[in-house]
């Protein structure tokens, strides 16, 4: 799943990977499709292209106000400090032969909502580019994007709607949802009680 070319904004010339002497160069801004806060399917697709597309241009610049903004994501404050540290004092970059080292790739035409809520699961998968890795300059070091974040695998999104739009939603979140449908003990059997 791919943010369409038009939420972009031009880089200064072609997209330049980065090596273990410099990192990438010219990699393009996304910027947020005029309906990824609707309530609706096609608003769920717009958040999760510009989603994955603000991770990635964290990853490859360091600039994590993009992913930081979007609703919800303070979750991942340990995985933005990351990067952006890292970017700052010159520590070192990622080295990817494409402007998306991770990705979501959707195995269904469309989500399915969670009971009554405003909670969506659609089935996915996560991709990780092999070939992409972290290079720490000082170590003089590379750690794979596999090992951080393991590999292409089935991974569904579930996402939820409030007041500031979509967001993505963390294994606890999730878990909580989840229960919160389950009938209860008593509920489930009128016998019981």
């Amino acid at each position: 799943m791919v943010l369409p070319a038009q939420y972009y904004e031009t880089a200064n010339g072609p997209f330049e990977a980065g090596t273990l002497e410099h990192g990438p160069r010219n990699v393009a801004k996304p910027k947020e499709p005029e309906n990824m806060r609707e309530l609706s399917e096609q608003g769920i697709l717009s958040f999760l292209q510009y989603w994955c597309a603000a991770q990635n241009y964290m990853y490859l610049t360091g600039d994590i106000s993009l992913f930081e903004a979007l609703p919800g994501n303070d979750k991942y404050s340990t995985n933005i400090g990351i990067y952006s540290k890292l970017y700052s004092r010159d520590e070192g970059w990622v080295v990817c032969d494409t402007e998306r080292p991770t990705g979501i790739t959707l195995n269904t035409d469309r989500p399915v909502r969670i009971g009554s809520s405003e909670v969506f699961r659609w089935e996915s998968m996560y991709t990780v580019d092999n070939k992409a890795h972290l290079y720490l300059l000082k170590a003089q070091r590379n750690v794979s994007f596999t090992d951080m974040y393991g590999t292409t695998r089935r991974a569904d999104v579930f996402v939820k709607y409030g007041d500031n739009g979509w967001q993505m939603m963390d294994d606890a979140e999730v878990s909580a949802a989840k229960e919160s449908l389950a009938p209860s003990a008593s509920a489930a059997s009128p016998s019981s009680r």
